[in-house]
């Protein structure tokens, strides 16, 4: 027996402990440093509980589950729900330290009604007949302004057009006022990231 060569092992920040999670096994843990060192020796007390969970195995056996697993997501692939996205700027109004975007330019914010057509046009074509939702994304895509006020009902306009769900991931500052433009359309979902 073997440790999984699917684990993920690492330090969790501010405490002595650390987490491991197997995707494979669909399984998380947080350990404490002593059996952190133990796996890092490949000397384990309780086997039995690593092997349960999927962190120790034996290296055959789990090739077979990675074949069996991914030849099961091939022959779903075709018949999931697709989540498309569309980022109408990085631009955000928050300059949040733990944002991964800030690394883009904060670009000025424009009406993007060409592209937007060409988004839905390459959806109109790439995924006919598939069940597919959209995501409207960014930096912040509900910046208060009139530009990107117009830009979002565009977006949902087209999208209702073609029954499709929208979900928005928002920061939530300027929610309020696109009430009235989200109502125009199917909301599956507004995630307000804090």
């Amino acid at each position: 027996m073997e440790l999984s060569k699917h684990n993920i092992i690492g330090k969790l920040e501010g405490s002595g402990n650390y987490f491991i999670v197997n995707p494979l096994s669909r399984q998380a843990d947080i350990i404490t440093p002593e059996i952190f060192s133990q796996l890092e020796q490949g000397s384990w007390e309780n086997p039995e509980e690593l092997q349960a969970k999927g962190y120790l195995v034996d290296p055959r056996e789990e090739q077979s589950r990675y074949n069996r697993e991914y030849l099961d997501f091939i022959d779903a692939r075709d018949d999931d729900e697709i989540q498309l996205f569309y980022v109408p700027t990085y631009s955000c109004n928050f300059g949040c330290s733990y944002c991964y975007q800030e690394e883009y330019p904060h670009e000025q914010v424009t009406e993007h009604r060409e592209v937007i057509d060409a988004f839905f046009k390459y959806i109109d074509e790439e995924f006919r007949g598939r069940r597919k939702y959209l995501t409207i994304f960014g930096g912040e895509p509900l910046l208060s302004s009139q530009t990107s006020q117009n830009t979002i009902s565009y977006l949902i306009q087209q999208a209702a057009a073609r029954s499709l769900d929208v979900a928005v991931v928002t920061n939530g500052w300027a929610l309020e006022q696109y009430i009235p433009i989200l109502k125009q359309g199917s909301i599956r979902e507004i995630q307000v990231t804090l």
